[in-house]
């Protein structure tokens, strides 16, 4: 207002005595001038390493210079997150946005902020080798099995960010040895951890299950999947797995078979000796017999002989040492005694 009073004017003019002012104030009205305020949501694009990625604040600008962008005051988040590939907004709302000049009358536009997670392209997959080691167990006709796998693996880098990050060593500096297996006995899933982030690798199996000497590979089966802390499903950020596959060798078990040793005086008739002892017991479930041969009826020595017979045993699980007894005849003493007799020379016999 202009802040006109009746006390602000006088009469000068003779030909009035008396005079009243009535007055009106004046005034201006200025009306706040209308600005568009937009509101740009920082941008971030990652590739995906299964730790969190996070992208926050963001930028304004105004349709008119006269506008100071100080006079904004924002509530809430502007804020996008997340871990595995996608896109994830930031959902800025313009209610969360206030003008505090009422010199202007502000509409506010949006431009949404966002994440991007990228998967790993071809040659920038994460690596992983599933390796069973060599195993060799003795022959006891139980059966072997339950053996798990462990694994080696880590990041590869292409050969662009390899530059970049100055990476000159493969084995040290792109592939990051992991700890991961089942001990053998226990065929489980398999946990790993990669630059700090825990994987569980499962869908995979160690179907084994041998037991009679010889050697058998011990072949990984089953397709690989893993499976992020939060149980998704990340395997497409994986290469498929290397395999470095060992061997079960089951060793024959060693066995020796002793038959027994007798000895007698020669009477005409054979000696035998049905004793035999092996010195373990055979393998779980194996049924062995022999078949003792050794015979001696004359004067002398031989050997004991005898077989293994192997009955429902199969005779390549034993290695057999045969230590053989020995059959002796001695020959029997005679004692001859001549009878006595006498006469007188000359007399006939």
């Amino acid at each position: 207002n202009m802040g006109l009073t009746e006390e602000d004017f006088t009469n000068i003019s003779e030909n009035f005595t008396k005079v009243t002012f009535v007055v009106t104030d004046g005034y201006i009205t200025i009306i706040p001038l209308e600005v568009i305020i937009t509101v740009t949501g920082n941008t971030k694009e990652e590739t995906y390493d299964g730790k969190e990625k996070e992208v926050t604040g963001y930028e304004l600008s105004a349709n008119n210079e006269l506008y100071q962008t100080s006079k904004v005051n924002m509530t809430g988040m502007a804020q996008a997150k997340g871990t595995l590939v996608g896109t994830y907004n930031m959902e800025l709302k313009a209610e969360q946005f206030t003008n505090t000049d009422e010199n202007f009358k502000a509409t506010f536009e949006i431009v949404d902020g966002y994440l991007t997670i990228n998967g790993r392209g071809e040659g920038e997959k994460i690596l992983v080798t599933l390796i069973t080691d060599d195993v060799e167990r003795p022959y006891t006709g139980q059966v072997y099995s339950g053996f798990g796998y462990h694994a080696e693996g880590g990041k590869n880098v292409n050969a662009v960010a390899a530059a970049l990050n100055k990476v000159v060593d493969f084995m040290s500096r792109i592939i990051v040895p992991i700890s991961a297996g089942a001990a053998e006995g226990t065929s489980s899933d398999t946990g790993i951890t990669i630059d700090g982030v825990n994987y569980k690798v499962t869908g995979l199996s160690v179907d084994v299950a041998e037991r009679d000497a010889g050697k058998y590979p011990l072949t990984i089966s089953g397709d690989m999947v893993v499976l992020d802390e939060a149980g998704n499903d990340v395997t497409d950020q994986f290469a498929e797995a290397t395999k470095k596959e060992g061997t079960l060798t089951i060793t024959p078990m060693p066995v020796t078979v002793t038959s027994g040793s007798s000895s007698k005086t020669y009477d005409g008739t054979a000696l035998t000796n049905s004793e035999i002892t092996a010195d373990r017991a055979w393998g779980e479930g194996d049924a062995v017999g022999y078949n003792i041969t050794g015979s001696q009826t004359e004067v002398g020595s031989s050997a004991n002989s005898f077989t293994v017979e192997w009955d429902n045993a199969i005779e390549d699980n034993y290695t057999v040492t045969e230590t053989v007894g020995t059959l002796t005849v001695t020959r029997r003493v005679v004692t001859v005694t001549a009878n006595s007799y006498s006469k007188m020379y000359g007399e006939s016999d």
